[in-house]
Parts: structure tokens; sequence; C-alpha cells
């Protein structure tokens, strides 16, 4: 009944985006996360209005403009939670040009910035007992309309409806004139799914900063931005005859992208600063892989072993992005900061993000710090089905999971010493998320939930180039 051929000849394939990335996916790959100097990870990041700090320049790049001298800083990072080695996700230098005046242009600022914006290191497994409905009826539905040789010959036909007939899984039914699919092995199921992500999104920033008479700063910037991103899942099925099947997926995803930003603080008053940026979206240029087999066990014979494999090269576009600001500086002993970011991308239709920040600081002594902050991410509604993941009949991918995230929560805390020459500081970060996890769209309830929790320790260190 069944031709086993090598899905290498699916390499040549549509190069349309839909069914490769959809919303879904690029929101995992573009949301933000609060990652920085230690100072910015103690405001929670809430610095839009206020500058002076070389990572709120990603935020609002007229931060830059606050700057009067020439700098140097790195940064280090360690998550407390995962056990893994300190890594390096920002390093700035800072040239300042500044004239000395006290009113119309005061100086320009230049800035090379190197920033790791987010790190994938999701990792979860989980087991559902009796459940409803079976990933093979997904699998069934796909195949529906085609034939035994359109099948065979992978006519046209989605990854998981030739994993279904590779596998034995799905068959025809009686009456159908062949172009009818149904499950084999109809009636509950016991099932698994492990999930990992790994990878990185990394920015090449070029900014430039301007102080106008010490009330205004405008800013603008390019950034050049990395992309690396690998999902793997294994997905588990097991029905009451004692049959099972094993289905593996992967996704590698890398890419480059270029952007732009540009804004604004002003001062309408000595103690108030109000802050406004844009960010266009990140155009960028992929290369993604689409890999899976399945391996299942019938009455005690195995089939499928054949290797999925689709690549694809092509663009897609990151979100746009707005943020909003306003600081109230106490004197000098400290400040009281909040902001509001927006990221939106429409034509993809992934979720939109919204993110609230809030952050205070308050001087010990005249050097010395102390910073805290509070944040909350949240999401919009998708846009279309395709954004959660709900495969086209031709979907050339294996991965059917989906995935409802809560707002994700921030708290964090720091210490700040600054002098004439030097700056260093420690911050402590803590955030917490949901996400409600289903293993395919046939799924009436979800499998399970799984609770992500971080704990990160930021330290940095900064030098200041003249005086």
């Amino acid at each position: 009944m069944k031709r086993f051929l090598p899905l290498s000849l699916l390499l040549v394939c549509s190069s349309m985006m839909m069914g490769q990335i959809n919303g879904f996916d690029l929101k995992q790959m573009a949301d933000d996360e609060i990652v920085g100097s230690s100072r910015y990870v103690g405001l929670c990041g809430a610095m839009a209005a206020i500058g002076g700090d070389m990572s709120a320049v990603k935020d609002n790049p007229a931060a830059l403009g606050v700057f009067r001298y020439s700098e140097i800083s790195m940064t280090v990072s360690t998550d407390i939670a995962k056990a893994t080695a300190v890594s390096v996700p920002g390093v700035d230098i800072l040239v300042s040009l500044n004239r000395g005046n006290l009113s119309g242009v005061v100086g320009h600022n230049l800035m090379f910035s190197y920033q790791r914006r987010k790190r994938f290191g999701s990792e979860y497994s989980i087991s559902a007992q009796g459940l409803e409905t079976s990933q093979t009826d997904l699998m069934a539905a796909m195949a529906d309309g085609y034939t035994i040789d359109q099948l065979a010959n992978m006519d046209g036909i989605g990854f998981l409806a030739y994993a279904g007939y590779d596998g034995w899984l799905i068959d025809t039914i009686p009456g159908g004139r062949g172009r009818q699919w149904g499950t084999l092995e109809p009636g509950k199921v016991n099932a698994q799914l492990q999930l990992a992500e790994s990878g990185s999104v990394d920015d090449y920033q070029f900014n430039w900063g301007m102080n106008i008479s010490h009330r205004i700063y405008v800013g603008a910037g390019v950034h050049i931005r990395s992309l690396s991103y690998t999902k793997e899942t294994t997905y588990n099925e097991q029905f009451e005859s004692g049959n099972s099947y094993r289905l593996r997926s992967g996704m590698n995803v890398s890419g480059i992208g270029l952007g732009a930003s540009a804004g604004v603080i002003w001062r309408p008053l000595s103690m108030i600063r109000l802050g406004l940026s844009m960010q266009t979206p990140t155009l960028t240029a992929v290369n993604l892989q689409h890999t899976g087999d399945i391996l299942a066990d019938i009455e005690g014979k195995t089939y499928g072993n054949d290797t999925y494999r689709h690549p694809w090269q092509g663009s897609i576009s990151m979100p746009w992005r707005a943020v909003a600001g306003a600081a109230w500086q106490i004197g000098t002993h400290g400040l009281l900061s909040a902001e509001y970011d927006f990221a939106y991308r429409h034509q993809t239709g992934m979720q939109a993000q919204h993110m609230i920040k809030v952050g205070a600081e308050w001087a010990i002594t005249p050097s010395c710090f102390l910073d805290a902050g509070y944040a909350a991410q949240w999401y919009g509604g998708y846009v279309g089905n395709e954004s959660v993941n709900q495969l086209s009949e031709n979907a050339q991918r294996l991965d059917t999971d989906q995935q409802a995230f809560s707002p994700k929560h921030y708290a964090a805390a720091g210490f700040t010493y600054r002098n004439r020459w030097l700056t260093a500081g420690i911050a402590y970060q803590f955030s917490r998320r949901t996400t409600t996890i289903w293993a395919h769209q046939y799924q009436n309830a979800p499998m399970g939930i799984a609770n992500e929790i971080n704990h990160k320790v930021v330290m940095t260190l900064g030098f200041r180039l003249g005086i």
C-alpha cells in the first residue's frame, strides 16, 4: 500500500512565507526583554525620559544627548535559576563632542554599542492522560481531499498529512472515494510534549544624540540585528490499544536585519522630563529550515523513519515600536519614572505587545544610589488563524503546539556607585510568567501550564574618558 520516498525531494518547494513563519513564531522571536546595564535593569527599564544611561538608548536614542563626557562601559550578567555561565550582554563606547555652550547646541554625542536583546532558553515537558482528541485527527483532516497516490508522491501535501500516512496512523474511509481519511485509532490517548528553545537576538547600534540648551535632547540611530533561534519538540501519543508513535520536529532560523529609530526628551520644567521615540520595523533576511521525523509502533511493527526537511529563504519584518515616558526629578535626592512601550506588526498577524515600566532612584550619598523597579508585559489578540500556529493543509512543518502567555512580571533592585571617573553597579532581577500549552489545534482543553521563573544578576563597570 505504502511507498516510502526520501523527503529530500521536497527541498525545492514553495517560497511563500505562509506556513513557514507565522505570527506565532514572530511573537517568540520579536518579544522584548528587560536587559541592559545594572542601572537600567534596577529601574526595570523605565528610562526613556531620563537618559544618561547607555542601555536607555535602545528605548530612546535621545537618551544619548544627556551625556556630557565620553564614556566606555561593559555589562555582564548571569541567570541564577538556569545555572548558566556568565555572559556579556552589553558593550558601549560613547564619544562626546561637547562645545561647552549654555544655550543653543551644547554638544553632539556618538555611540556604538553591542547589546544582547533576548536570550532563548525555555525548556519544559508536559504529560496528559485520557485526552479526547488525537493529533492523528489533525493528520486525517489535512489529508482529506487527497488520494493515496498523491500522498505517496508528496503531491503538494503538508508534512503532517504525510507523517500520518507514513506512520500508518490514518487510512481512507469507506465510501469516501479514496479522498477522505480518518484515524486508525479512535478513542482517548495519553500524550507527552517536550519543547526546548535556544538562541539569541543581538543588536549592533550606531546612534547620535544632541543637547539643545539643556532643555531638549534629540537622537537617532540605526541598528543591525542578528537573529539565531532554534526550537525542538518531541510529541508522543499512546492509544488505548497500546499502539503509539513519536513525532519530532525542529525549526532553525538565522537572519540579519536593519532598522532605525528616532526620539526626543524635553524638559518643560527643571524637575520634569518627557520622552518619546519611534522605531521602524526591522527588515530581516532569514534562512529557515524545518526538519522532523515520525516513528510509529503499530501492532508490534515499526513504520516511518523518513527525514522531513524543508529549507526556506526570504525576509520577515519585526514589529515597529513606540515608547513614551515621563520622569520627575526630586531635587538632588532621587527620581521617579514611568514608561509605556508598544510593539505591533499587523501585516504578520502577530500579537501586539504592551509593557508598562516604573522605577525609582534615591541618593543615599552624593555618589551612591539605590534603584528599584517593576514592569508588566502583556499581549493583545492574534490577527488571523495562522498566528496561533494553526497549520495550513500544505504547511511544510510538523510542530503543532500552541501557547497562550499570561502577563510577564518583573521586579528589580540595584545599587550604583558614581564618581568623577567611574561608574559601577549591580542589580538583581526577578521575572515570572505562566504559559498555557496545547499540543495541537484540535485539543479542546490544554495539556498543562508551564511556569517560567528567572533570577538574574547584572553587573556594570564604566569609565569616563574626559572631564
